[in-house]
């Protein structure tokens, strides 16, 4: 499962609980149009491809003080192939070596960057021994974009979205049809320059005054009155209903992704669900579903923040919360 960056999940908290400025909304905008174009293409992936000796996504990776993020890396015997997805709608220009959107130049080269990126992963791989070669493609996925390029980099593969899914099945058959293509351990070498993926370099704690809605948000529409019994807790807006312990995670999870920059702790965490919550109960999900940071059972008894969200901090658990789900029942008996 492609997880989605960091920052479009900081984002999407926060939309959730507080108003986004114009800023923050563009921010938003822009992170889920590229996610959203970067899970379209994943799902143009033949099954074989798809296999983790092959393909790996959201790579970011340092060398000697320069970094790159790569989308998809595919790589297929002795080529690696760094896949760029752009989902962009409008105009886009490229002359005398610089971009255009509707006229304006950009700020940033989209072939300097994924130029850069071949130039990282080739060295970092020829550093661990591995000798191979790296090649760019370029892939915008929506038919709407119009593109006009006077002399594209010869060495960066430009297509569109059925160009990109003509060129996957001819990969996919290759690698069935062929017994010379044998894999390198090209992620062992490249993991020695891993990093953390971008994050906003704040958190809602560097503004402490800003107003935000405290509790349980609803899974369905947001709303954050909720209906407490025993086991289960309801939606007051729109009926939605989600086991106690399923939703007290979750919201851990919410208060673990807005302040990344801080550990778990219970008073903190007490505050972030306001009212009406049990703080008992928030200390008891804290002691089976999280990780504590040492063994004193002072007040500042803190526990490991992951800082994502909750389908990513519990995937290895999914089923378990899946039937954790199923109490949503258990009221009624």
């Amino acid at each position: 499962m492609r997880q989605e960056a960091p920052e479009l999940q900081y984002i999407q908290a926060l939309s959730q609980r507080v108003k986004l400025t114009k800023k923050e909304q563009h921010a938003l905008q822009h992170a889920l149009q590229g996610y959203n174009g970067e899970c379209l293409f994943d799902r143009c992936l033949p099954p074989n491809l798809t296999q983790p000796e092959f393909c790996m996504d959201d790579v970011d990776l340092s060398y000697q003080g320069s970094h790159c993020q790569i989308d998809k890396l595919l790589v297929i015997g002795d080529i690696a192939y760094l896949i760029d997805i752009k989902n962009y709608d409008g105009h886009y220009q490229y002359h005398d070596g610089s971009w255009y959107y509707d006229g304006k130049v950009l700020a940033h080269n989209i072939f300097e960057q994924i130029t850069r990126a071949q130039g990282i992963v080739a060295r970092c791989l020829s550093d661990q021994g591995l000798q191979m070669s790296v090649k760019s493609v370029l892939v915008f996925m929506k038919s709407t974009v119009q593109l006009d390029l006077t002399a594209p980099p010869p060495h960066i593969k430009l297509m569109d979205l059925s160009q990109a899914c003509g060129w996957l099945i001819e990969m996919s058959l290759d690698l069935t049809t062929r017994s010379d293509l044998l894999q390198q351990p090209w992620q062992r070498a490249l993991q020695h320059y891993f990093i953390p993926a971008y994050r906003p370099p704040n958190d809602l704690s560097s503004t402490p005054q800003r107003p935000f809605h405290r509790g349980v948000c609803c899974l369905k529409c947001g709303h954050f009155k909720m209906k407490q019994s025993r086991f289960v807790l309801t939606c007051q807006n729109c009926g939605t209903p989600e086991a106690k312990k399923h939703a007290y995670v979750r919201t851990i999870c919410d208060y673990g992704v807005l302040y990344f920059k801080k550990d778990l702790r219970r008073h903190d965490l007490c505050e972030f669900f306001g009212e009406g919550y049990s703080e008992r109960y928030i200390v008891l999900m804290l002691q089976k579903n999280f990780i504590p940071k040492c063994t004193s059972l002072s007040r500042n008894y803190s526990y490991w923040n992951e800082g994502v969200s909750f389908q990513y901090w519990f995937q290895d658990r999914s089923d378990y919360f899946r039937e954790i789900q199923q109490r949503v029942n258990w009221d009624k008996k």
